[in-house]
């Protein structure tokens, strides 16, 4: 029974580091990881969804926006980084795609690739909302608050139009 005290201590001092390394976790955590969310432009106030072409999965398939409907074509997988280059994984494990490898050019359309994790592929989440391609620093942006608007790559110009939000 004396050594009651000590297993007190000891007690104590594991659920101090179980609680400290559990914040030290979540601080570690990307926040903008996540599986099965949907990606929703600013623009049209929750309405509209980032969206697979007629829920196709081949190379060189559209991504526009779309009146949200909660299906697979609509929910996408966010990886996580720890260097804040991101790629977006869509249905059948295709990837969101900067068409074409120079994205230098404003209105380059998005589409769905297989992951190959490059560049046009590879992509950095503001806290603003903002989605930029790493390499070219441009931001995603939905053309028009309506169903089949394309998805593009353009300067950012500090429009509604590139901002989203993610839900799970």
């Amino acid at each position: 029974m004396r050594n009651l005290p000590c297993l007190k201590w000891l007690c104590l001092l594991s659920v101090l580091l179980l609680a400290v390394a559990s914040s030290i976790t979540a601080r570690a955590q990307d926040p903008v990881a996540g599986v099965n969310v949907q990606i929703e432009p600013l623009i049209g106030d929750g309405h509209f969804c980032l969206d697979i072409h007629a829920d196709r999965t081949q190379d060189g398939v559209p991504v526009f926006i779309y009146g949200c409907h909660n299906v697979e074509n609509q929910r996408w997988t966010i990886t996580s980084s720890n260097d804040n280059r991101h790629a977006i994984v869509g249905a059948a494990g295709m990837c969101l795609d900067v068409r074409g490898t120079n994205s230098q050019a404003n209105g380059t359309p998005t589409q769905v690739w297989q992951c190959h994790f490059g560049d046009n592929q590879r992509l950095s989440f503001s806290p603003d909302g903002r989605i930029r391609e790493v390499r070219s620093g441009k931001c995603l942006m939905a053309v028009a608050p309506r169903d089949g608007a394309p998805l593009i790559l353009n300067d950012c110009r500090n429009t509604p139009q590139e901002v989203f939000v993610i839900r799970k």
